[in-house]
């Protein structure tokens, strides 16, 4: 039974709304638990100083994932896979990881060593707080996140190339699952560090998730000094998706500098906003993204005009219709959503 419940997870899944179908069900159940997590931080923190600390720390790792992570992202080399063999997929993989690893690395080293300076320099009222050496560790302990998304992410291509879409949708609610154990678990014990550590875990199992597949195809990448050719192409190509990520998640710590000078609670009230706004984002548009994207790189690949036409049209029309439908009801709703989603202990 248990065999063939792994099998029944690991099953490709060819039509396209189908898997987005499938995609949205578990993009639910991920946002869900998102939305508990936050709830949970609601209940345990309320809008203080302790969550303003947590999620001022988050802003430095992402920023990393977004302008270095995203280089060799799976959105990069799915499309270069699908003409591949076995071998050349490996190499491909080994020398993205071994690329993420050094640049990623290296960064993440420099950050970690000037970290107390560099939150000084972004939240000046907040590296004030008692909780200053529990702040910068929690930064520290968050720089391993961007590797480990980053490295899933090129795993994660594969998983995505097999249509794996099961497997690919599970690794968010595995990564809030150990958000919310260090919570509720760790935080207790080792108070800011014990969250980022649950962090981390949530990322090893985000990562984890693809490595049956990975393994499953015989690819598994291993070192390799990367090609400079080859590394150029790919970075190349990531730069329209990095600067809009990059760019991204600079405003988001811009604003978040800027929310931690107001005052206590500033920065928890505009990302609980922040993620909020990013459910439908994720269960629509993410859905759909992530379906169509490796039937659209096949219908490239091949040279079949029309069919990436009608795929790319089809996804199109589905997301503005789903997204006219949610944004009516976010609307009507908006406060009743956020006090049934925050409104509970120390946010009551």
């Amino acid at each position: 039974m248990v065999r063939r419940f792994f099998e029944r997870i690991a099953a490709p899944v060819r039509d396209l709304h189908q898997a987005a179908y499938l995609l949205a069900g578990l993009t639910l159940a991920s946002q869900v638990l998102a939305l508990l997590r936050d709830r949970t931080f609601a209940h345990t923190f309320g809008a203080g100083q302790t969550l303003d600390l947590y999620y001022a720390a988050f802003r430095v790792p992402d920023l990393v994932f977004a302008l270095v992570s995203s280089l060799v992202s799976a959105y990069v080399l799915i499309p270069r896979i699908m003409g591949m063999d076995r071998e050349a997929t490996r190499r491909l993989l080994s020398e993205s990881a071994t690329f993420l690893f050094g640049l990623g690395g290296l960064i993440c080293v420099v950050l970690a060593f000037f970290m107390p300076q560099f939150l000084a320099l972004l939240y000046p009222n907040l590296i004030a707080s008692p909780q200053q050496a529990g702040f910068v560790l929690l930064a520290r302990i968050l720089l391993l996140q961007p590797i480990l998304l980053g490295l899933s992410g090129i795993l994660g291509s594969v998983t995505q190339v097999h249509r794996r879409f099961m497997l690919f949708a599970l690794s968010p609610i595995l990564y809030n699952l150990g958000i919310i154990l260090g919570t509720v678990v760790l935080y207790p014990r080792w108070g800011l560090p014990g969250i980022g550590i649950g962090v981390i875990l949530g990322a090893i199992a985000y990562l984890a998730v693809n490595i049956p597949v990975v393994v499953g195809a015989g690819i598994v990448p291993s070192f390799r000094f990367p090609r400079f050719a080859l590394m150029a192409s790919v970075v190349r190509d990531s730069v329209p998706r990095s600067l809009a990520l990059g760019m991204g998640s600079v405003t988001a710590l811009a604003l978040t500098a800027f929310a931690s000078r107001i005052g206590t609670g500033a920065v928890s009230v505009f990302t609980f906003a922040s993620n909020l706004e990013a459910v439908p984002l994720a269960l629509i548009g993410s859905s759909y993204a992530v379906a169509a994207f490796p039937a659209l790189s096949e219908a490239s690949a091949l040279e079949r005009r029309d069919e990436f036409t009608r795929i790319l049209s089809a996804s199109a029309r589905h997301i503005i219709l789903w997204s006219v439908v949610a944004l009516g009801l976010i609307v009507v709703l908006r406060a009743h959503l956020v006090r049934v989603i925050l409104g509970t202990g120390a946010f009551d």
